[in-house]
């Protein structure tokens, strides 16, 4: 059902809005005042700011702690009519936006708010070129770059978000997951200001572990081992027993922790004995852990 009045109530804390095409073309006016949680899923029909109700000094979320943007359209469709300016967040702490432009927000509209935690989903061709130490409350920037594959290669994923980690300023932390492929030259990375770094897939493990100092601020490093193969196996097996006569130590590395997640029945004894060589690779290393895969990844 659509809506011509505003949505509103004092019981109305959590706003879930899935845009789907509809036939009588009414859209709701959603009173902003209220909502402590907006999430918004765009299918296959766009949404509108205008959704929102404003008054003389434009739209004011005055409870709105949590806002998630997520649009099903992982080709940055222009699925958001208009951008989002003048408006005030005086309690917003968590911002998620995936396969959603960044700029559909005018920034200025943050610079205000008590920001925390930004998450950002999608190639590293749209990630946004702001100054996040504007957000004087920011602690955690999170960028999940998705599958890196032919087609974020062909657009200099190596070089886009070389850049992009260059030029981040402040103290905040910021995490990087990625579905890492064999065409990521890991060699050629380099991260400064990421502390976490969580890769899906085991065929580029060896290569992520070599290149931790080109991730010189890393302090957290997770796998998630989603098949293992009988090549992987043993091309890892191979890396970590031979580790101590064909490589050095990373003396200067600032990993603390190194989490890897799978099947039970995937990993066999010798795999997880063989872990226990990153504590001479990394000689600050104080936690290594070996887990069971989240049950989400097997669905």
């Amino acid at each position: 059902m659509w809506f011509s009045e505003p949505i509103s109530g004092p019981k109305l804390d959590v706003v879930d809005i899935a845009v789907e095409p509809h036939v009588d073309g009414k859209y709701p006016i959603i009173d902003a005042h209220g909502p402590r949680s907006i999430s918004i899923s765009l299918m296959d029909a766009p949404f509108d700011w205008s959704w929102f109700q404003r008054n003389e000094h434009g739209v004011s979320f005055d409870r709105l702690e949590w806002l998630t943007l997520v649009s099903a359209k992982i080709d940055y469709a222009p699925t958001v009519h208009g951008r989002l300016s003048g408006a005030q967040f005086p309690q917003l702490v968590h911002l998620c936006m995936s396969n959603v432009v960044f700029s559909t927000i005018d920034p200025m509209c943050l610079i205000n708010s008590p920001v925390q935690c930004v998450e950002l989903v999608g190639p590293v061709i749209h990630m946004p070129s702001f100054d996040w130490t504007q957000l004087t409350h920011l602690h955690t920037l999170k960028f999940n770059f998705g599958y890196v594959g032919v087609e974020q290669m062909k657009n200099n994923f190596i070089a886009r978000s070389n850049r992009l980690f260059e030029h981040l300023r402040g103290t905040m932390d910021v995490c990087v997951q990625l579905f890492s492929s064999s065409r990521v030259t890991w060699s050629d990375v380099y991260w400064p200001r990421v502390t976490r770094m969580e890769v899906v897939g085991m065929s580029e493990m060896v290569n992520v572990l070599k290149a931790a100092l080109q991730v010189p601020d890393l302090v957290y490093l997770g796998f998630t081992l989603l098949k293992l193969n009988e090549d992987n196996i043993s091309r890892v097996l191979s890396f970590l027993c031979n580790i101590q006569n064909e490589h050095e130590q990373m003396v200067e590395s600032k990993l603390k922790t190194v989490v890897v997640r799978a099947r039970k029945d995937m990993v066999c004894g010798k795999l997880t004995k063989a872990f226990e060589s990153l504590k001479w690779y990394y000689p600050g290393l104080e936690h290594l852990a070996l887990t069971n895969l989240d049950p989400k990844f097997l669905k």
